[in-house]
């Protein structure tokens, strides 16, 4: 039924939930017992970065999303869904362009800014198609 698979979501997604925290912990404090984030490398920071976002992704707000009728949680779910997307592909932008360019130094910002630039464009193009579907389904009789 409906309301069993529903049931299943629900701790599928809180047994993922529970899973990517302690990862993301285990992962923090094996990283902060050897090192300060200052002397981590690029890509433990980002890593780390992606690591929270699995937990974003894995949205421990959902029950929300499911039982109370309103139009933030299904948005939040969506951001959730978008920002780990971007930072999935930020960190393969990075850990590739880091491998490419190691040999000479850039700074932050002509380092970052490109990457930043792309994929903030493709995260806004993402929650703005939301934003334009949920506004027309709402509008829709059918």
């Amino acid at each position: 039924s409906s309301e069993a698979f529903t049931l299943f979501e629900v701790y599928f997604r809180y047994i993922l939930v529970f899973v990517s925290v302690i990862i993301t912990m285990m992962f923090w404090v094996q990283n902060r017992f050897y090192h300060t984030w200052n002397q981590w490398a690029l890509e433990q920071k980002w890593t780390f970065i992606l690591l929270v976002s699995v937990v974003m992704f894995n949205n421990p707000i959902f029950f929300l999303n499911i039982y109370a009728e309103h139009w933030i949680f299904p948005l939040l779910n969506t951001v959730f869904v978008n920002t780990f997307l971007t930072v999935y592909m930020l960190c393969i932008l990075l850990f590739t362009d880091n491998l490419y360019k190691s040999h000479r130094r850039l700074s932050n910002t002509e380092f970052y800014l490109p990457k930043l630039v792309l994929l903030g464009s493709l995260w806004l193009v993402g929650i703005v198609s939301f934003v334009l579907t949920r506004a027309k389904q709402k509008d829709d009789i059918a």
